[in-house]
């Protein structure tokens, strides 16, 4: 479902009463408010997205879709993600019109993020290649900790299917629960899943399953919500073979999906630059579609070619589960992030964070972002957040005194900035 208007035109009618240039552009039925202050050519962009991914309400222990604020944390859907920084830019913008910056500032702030950015951020920036109105930077207010991000991966989408195939077996009908488990940062969002800290209940399935080639798949079940989202619980129906266990029904190629997922989670896929996360592949999405499993993986990795990752994937598709049909597409286009620590963007936005009395560094962040229809077209990108956690899960937070501070973050970053380009 797509986003209504109602965030779009109370944005736009928001800086429209503080006096700020804005516009709304729709494309596929997204709409997006973009505009600018200052004259001249434009040097810096702010842009952040207003658009949320699902959420299951009974996980969550204060409603979702209402503000409550706790001990400093400010919990609701999308508080850190991202409409948090959607207000730092909107006040920073405002701050900015008061002084009489020497250069032109765009802004933008889109509705699709979470799904790709097609019709939002990589809209905008063609029609800004197209009018050679592209900014030198980009700071995208989409990103979390209070830390310059220069490392993204780039996002690709697998589809794994397998035919129908029901046949008969001798056995006893036994049901496996498996849990999602994040200790170290408790999180949803796909691309934030680390193999070896946290476990992922499709893949734990897919283990249970590999480990004991005897059984054979009845039914899988689950919190499935989003490609980018990872489920939280599991359920499997398999049968045990036993002599006096009745005659039953089982999948013969469910069994053969399931027991290539976790093989294709380690699948060697090669990559371009490094990475501190390396190569993440998590299978989120279950469904039987016409007569076929359907698995649904969300890919990330440091490279480019669609090709690779495609290839890499088959090979272990081949070897373990023949019967699978593999697909990888680039999910919504662009590159991955990356900004050498030196350029003058992180160093300009250190030295905004040290005279606020923050000490960070440059890190990378696990979660794509729209700075990817940005960085292939050349424009030096960053991305920023305040600190906060839970984001595309249960209980989303975002740390108030952090986001405070964001307006003057983000104006001070383009006041800097401009001085140095001017």
């Amino acid at each position: 479902m797509k986003p209504g208007r109602a965030a779009v035109d109370f944005v736009r009618d928001t800086l429209t009463e503080w006096g700020i240039e804005a516009r709304v552009v729709e494309s596929g039925g997204y709409y997006s408010v973009y505009g600018w202050i200052g004259e001249g050519e434009p040097s810096v962009m702010f842009m952040a997205h207003l658009d949320v991914v699902p959420v299951k309400v009974d996980e969550w222990s204060y409603d979702p879709f209402k503000l409550t604020v706790v001990g400093g944390k400010a919990f609701g859907r999308g508080t850190v993600d991202d409409k948090g920084n959607v207000v730092g830019v909107m006040l920073a913008l405002k701050e900015l019109m008061s002084k009489n910056i020497k250069g032109k500032v765009l802004y933008a702030f889109t509705t699709d993020e979470e799904v790709g950015g097609a019709h939002g951020a990589k809209v905008l920036a063609e029609r800004l290649a197209r009018e050679n109105s592209l900014p030198r930077y980009l700071i995208n207010a989409d990103g979390i900790g209070m830390s310059p991000i220069i490392r993204r991966r780039k996002i690709f989408r697998a589809t794994l299917e397998a035919p129908q195939e029901k046949i008969r077996a001798v056995g006893t009908i036994r049901r496996k629960d498996f849990e999602l488990r994040t200790p170290i940062v408790p999180t949803r969002h796909a691309a934030w899943f680390v193999p070896g800290v946290d476990t992922h209940p499709l893949i734990a399935a897919s283990l249970f399953m590999l480990s004991n080639l005897e059984l054979r798949a009845v039914s899988i079940s689950g919190s499935f919500i989003k490609t980018n989202v990872l489920p939280s619980a599991v359920s499997l129906e398999y049968v045990e073979p036993s002599g006096d266990g009745g005659e039953v029904e089982v999948d013969a190629g469910l069994t053969e999906l399931l027991r290539v997922l976790m093989p294709l989670s380690r699948a060697p896929v090669p990559v371009q630059l490094y990475s501190d996360y390396g190569v993440s592949v998590t299978p989120n999405v279950y469904g039987l579609r016409n007569g076929k499993h359907v698995v649904e993986v969300d890919i990330r990795a440091m490279a480019d070619d669609v090709k690779i990752i495609k290839d890499a994937l088959t090979r272990v598709v081949s070897e373990v589960a023949p019967k699978v049909r593999v697909d990888v597409v680039d999910e919504s286009g662009g590159g991955y992030l990356y900004l050498p620590p030196t350029d003058e963007l992180v160093k300009v936005s250190l030295q905004v964070l040290r005279s606020l009395g923050l000490e960070a560094y440059p890190i990378e962040a696990p979660g794509a972002s729209d700075s990817r229809h940005f960085t292939p077209l050349g424009v030096k990108c960053l991305d920023f957040g305040p600190k906060g956690g839970n984001n595309h899960g249960p209980d989303e937070w975002v740390d108030l005194n952090t986001l405070r501070l964001l307006p003057k973050f983000y104006a001070d970053v383009a006041v800097g900035l401009m001085r140095g380009v001017m």
